[in-house]
């Protein structure tokens, strides 16, 4: 058996799936919520290469709780969905992201406090059917997003 650990394999791999047989999982489902690309002037914008298309249905809510969050929060900027439902990536096998739960939200241009706001409201919005964290990168000094998963093991 032939064992893939190239990301470049991986890549490929995927690309000739989705040629092949067609992207099931975009076609099967549609946004669970209105999103834009940045600069659209929709009340939440996609980052170009990220997409929620295979979100789980019970992902619903999270889309508009975001918008919520950061207009309770004050803050004058349109979020950023950085990371939906995504197929064959990098990420970890256990990552929600594969399963169509989870989402991360840009967190760079905020600061601590309005980031923690952000988790602050989310968790209360979305109530205990969700983890909402701040996610730090070793490299970094800062909160690199806001991530969001549904979490029924929570309780």
């Amino acid at each position: 058996m032939t064992v893939f650990r190239s990301r470049t394999t991986i890549s490929i791999l995927a690309a000739l799936v989705v040629c092949f047989f067609g992207n099931a999982a975009a076609a099967a489902k549609s946004p669970l919520f209105e999103v834009g690309p940045e600069g659209s002037g929709a009340p939440l914008y996609i980052k170009h290469d990220a997409s929620i298309d295979g979100l789980a249905p019970e992902m619903a809510p999270v889309g508009p709780a975001i918008t919520e969050a950061f207009r309770r929060a004050g803050i004058a900027v349109t979020p950023v969905v950085t990371s939906g439902s995504e197929f064959l990536t990098w990420r970890q096998k256990w990552s929600k992201h594969l399963t169509g739960e989870a989402v991360d939200i840009r967190g760079r241009n905020l600061s601590r406090r309005e980031l923690e706001q952000i988790v602050t409201i989310l968790q209360d919005l979305l109530g205990d059917d969700f983890d909402v964290v701040l996610e730090w990168h070793g490299e970094y000094h800062y909160a690199t997003h806001v991530h969001v998963e549904r979490d029924l093991d929570a309780h």
